[in-house]
């Protein structure tokens, strides 16, 4: 019996627009359609993917169809109220079509129009649906005839929507024309009309929104391989059986442990290799018989090095594990966000301090803390409890642990790796300059010997410390420390009272959205400053 397919919990999101009046038959284009869709499976194996489709007639319900056929999910973003909307189905016909799509939809519902402009103009409508649809999918399929036009709520604008960014007021004016809610649309050539035919058999071009990136394919492909490699390490890794069933947030968490233990045996096990392969030569250049058996260690022990490294290397563990705890400690920040009643986009606050860069990261919590519904009622509203429950699990937990575990643990490893350090140059200038005393002649090549194993000890344990962050770490925990006490400090106060006034509750709110803020900054650093320091062969 073939093995059921088990996805991860991060999915990929594809929206859709396009004509609603296709070229018939359709044959050929849905077979393009279908390659497309069928293209994602095969290089995404491990992830879920949803398309996002209004399902007006023609492109919405091809595609959709399609994608169903396909086994993704269907999510329905609707322009104005089902009733309403339905009234553009003039036959029987579509009318059932549409019906028997939505039946099939994981979630369906109206996108919400908060401006006055909007809502009174039918065109605006399906503007601000075109406009929520491409802010929320990763890529857009544009079944489309490549012409551009000044249509409001049009296809073309829709496109433009994605590559160009998305004005007021279909967003707010803080994120209008937000580089970070662009990206690729798969445009394929479709003529407009039922008689209408292409030149070729519905050609496909990909479009990117112009930017900072000199190789924006690569960095979009590499942001879908980046989440698939997530999802599969959720469900078939190598750490997948300790996390199954817990939550995202835990997952995450198991997952950035397992991938820090490995990235810290390979550095371990690079280093000592190093070591043994200069402690090889040196003695083979010491020997005056230069015996071949110490030579053919040298050579053993430096390629056991590269292969720890290339281990560890074509694995990724670093980068696993560097983006995973980034990935945790912002879903902490939203979690308790949410908890404490506060509707704050944590994707949105993540993808700012990358607006010239794609990262799977705002990806994926784009995708897994904003729900498809935004028109439905949030409606945690705070409580006292929750608000006490939030400043002693989030605020005082993180103070402590920035404090009293990490903080030390990380400022003594520095400590401890400083000393060393400064010991084994000590004493290997010592030992050179103790060779050339007449008391050591006999001896003056072994005590050099000894000079340079001080030396390369000294290299590869500084080496070791710089690629761990020790001292980095001890100033981001000291900073976060901080960060969190000042909120403790600031909070305490208001929570002592048992009736909670909404005066007090609306300040900790406040101060809580801005602890997340600067935590989220503070993550978003320290990812940065690791994935420049990759794991290496120190050059000693």
């Amino acid at each position: 019996m073939e093995r059921a397919v088990e996805y991860g919990p991060v999915p990929l999101l594809l929206g859709v627009v396009g004509h609603r009046r296709l070229p018939e038959p359709a044959d050929d284009l849905r077979r393009v359609v279908r390659g497309l869709l069928d293209g994602f499976r095969s290089r995404y194996p491990s992830t879920p993917i949803a398309v996002l489709s209004s399902l007006a007639e023609g492109a919405d319900r091809l595609v959709a169809s399609e994608a169903l056929d396909a086994g993704f999910s269907l999510v329905v973003p609707l322009p104005m109220r089902r009733e309403e909307y339905e009234r553009d189905f003039v036959t029987p016909e579509s009318l059932a079509e549409f019906r028997s799509l939505l039946d099939r939809a994981v979630a369906a519902f109206v996108v919400p129009a908060e401006a006055h402009e909007i809502r009174a103009d039918r065109r605006m409508l399906y503007a601000n649906c075109g406009a929520y649809i491409a802010r929320r999918s990763f890529e857009l399929i544009a079944l489309w005839d490549g012409k551009e036009s000044s249509k409001v709520g049009g296809t073309a604008e829709t496109v433009r929507f994605r590559l160009e960014g998305i004005p007021p007021p279909f967003v707010p004016e803080e994120r209008a024309y937000d580089p970070s809610l662009c990206g690729p649309v798969i445009a394929v050539l479709t003529p407009r009309g039922p008689a209408a035919t292409a030149s070729a058999p519905h050609p496909v071009t990909v479009l990117y929104p112009r930017s900072a990136l000199l190789d924006p394919a690569t960095a979009f492909e590499r942001a879908k391989y980046d989440l698939d490699t997530f999802n599969r390490d959720a469900t078939r890794g190598p750490f997948a059986s300790r996390v199954r069933g817990l939550t995202l947030r835990r997952q995450t968490e198991g997952l950035a442990n397992g991938y820090q233990r490995l990235t810290a045996r390979s550095l371990f096990a690079i280093s000592g290799l190093v070591f043994m392969a200069v402690v090889a030569f040196n003695a083979y250049t010491i020997f005056p018989s230069h015996p071949v058996a110490l030579l053919a260690a040298y050579a053993f022990f430096t390629a056991a090095a590269f292969v720890a490294y290339l281990f560890a290397r074509r694995g990724e563990w670093q980068l696993r594990y560097q983006d995973y705890r980034a990935l945790e400690q912002t879903l902490r920040t939203w979690e308790y966000w949410r908890l404490a009643g506060i509707e704050r986009s944590v994707a949105a606050r993540f993808a700012e301090t990358e607006r010239t860069k794609v990262d799977w990261v705002a990806v994926a919590l784009k995708a897994v803390t904003e729900p498809f519904e935004p028109d439905a009622p949030s409606a945690h509203r705070a409580s006292a409890e929750d608000l006490k429950a939030v400043y002693q699990d989030w605020i005082v937990d993180q103070q402590r642990y920035f404090t009293r575990v990490a903080g030390r643990r990380e400022r003594r490893r520095e400590r401890i790796a400083s000393r060393v350090v400064t010991t084994c140059v000590a004493l290997s200038i010592a030992f050179t300059i103790a060779s050339s005393w007449r008391f050591f002649g006999g001896v003056a090549n072994a005590v050099l010997f000894g000079a340079t194993l001080f030396a390369v000890a000294a290299a590869l344990v500084h080496n070791f410390g710089d690629k761990r962050g020790w001292s980095e770490h001890a100033r981001h925990y000291e900073l976060m420390a901080a960060l969190f006490g000042y909120a403790a400090n600031r909070i305490a106060p208001l929570l002592e009272n048992p009736g909670l006034e909404p005066a007090d509750a609306a300040k900790a709110r406040a101060i809580l959205i801005s602890l997340g803020d600067e935590a989220i900054r503070e993550d978003v650093a320290w990812l940065n400053l690791h994935r420049s320091r990759p794991v290496n062969v120190p050059r000693v």
